[in-house]
């Protein structure tokens, strides 16, 4: 995207530069300051991404970058700064896809160091402290199977001295 962008403004330079060979460089300094100012708007909002992560959606406002009217007379200006705006315009359109393009993979890398925060929590801290509650746990239900076999011998032999003595 940034090549597109770059070749875009690149050759909205190299025709821009083809018209003030034209015209002049007083003429486009005519030109500019009759013609009327560009407003650019850049609606914002989300879209629901990958893993139902809402990623950030710019789109450029057509009706405003793409007005009917010129805006400045045709006549007066060379047909080359009239290219030169186009490719400035296709290059505005690839500079919106690149920043929600930017802002969607910041958000993705954000999700993703949370995420791993949270694996990595799960995989030192509260695995080996269920380890080691299980092992613990382990530990006793085996002295208590030791403790339970020493009561039943001690009951047998209980049983035999009371069998012997009656």
């Amino acid at each position: 995207m940034r090549s597109q962008i770059r070749e875009a403004l690149r050759e909205a330079y190299r025709l821009f530069i083809e018209a003030e060979m034209i015209a002049g460089l007083r003429k486009i300094e005519e030109i500019s300051l009759v013609a009327k100012p560009i407003e650019l708007d850049v609606q914002m909002g989300l879209k629901s991404g990958v893993l139902g992560i809402q990623l950030p959606a710019f789109q450029l406002i057509k009706g405003k970058i793409g007005s009917v009217e010129p805006r400045y007379s045709p006549q007066d200006a060379p047909a080359k700064l009239d290219e030169s705006t186009s490719r400035t315009k296709e290059a505005l359109v690839h500079i919106v896809m690149l920043a929600e393009t930017e802002a969607s993979i910041k958000e993705i890398l954000e999700v993703m160091s949370v995420k791993r925060r949270q694996v990595n929590r799960l995989q030192y801290k509260v695995l080996p402290q269920l380890d080691a509650a299980i092992r613990y746990i382990e530990l006793i239900l085996e002295e208590t199977e030791r403790q339970d076999a020493i009561r039943v011998r001690v009951l047998q032999r209980k049983r035999k001295e009371r069998a012997e003595h009656a």
